[in-house]
């Protein structure tokens, strides 16, 4: 299991956005999408070639369960790096520039 996981500040950012607008949408809703980025952070954590390349040949994509979102990461045998936490509507374009 790695032990270092850290998120680029625009992935923070659309994690803290997406959480704030589904709890607008129903009270409780954003902390559900939380507990499933959570989940799905960890996952990656306890075995992060379980996901499928996207890009290149070290950015992966692992989808959380419920909500239409991905975790779009880079890891290398010591760190996970979370590069987005993305909506599947989105064109990817706008994280492909980050790592």
């Amino acid at each position: 299991m790695i032990e270092s996981i850290s998120f680029l500040h625009a992935a923070e950012i659309e994690a803290a956005d997406a959480i704030d607008w589904y709890e607008t949408k129903e009270h409780g809703l954003g902390a559900s999408f939380r507990d499933a980025i959570e989940t799905t952070v960890e996952a990656i954590q306890n075995n992060p070639f379980a996901f499928p390349v996207v890009q290149g040949t070290a950015v992966r994509r692992a989808l959380t369960q419920r909500f239409p979102y991905s975790i779009i990461f880079t890891n290398d045998q010591d760190a996970i790096l979370i590069i987005a936490v993305f909506h599947s509507s989105r064109n990817p374009i706008v994280w492909r520039g980050r790592h």
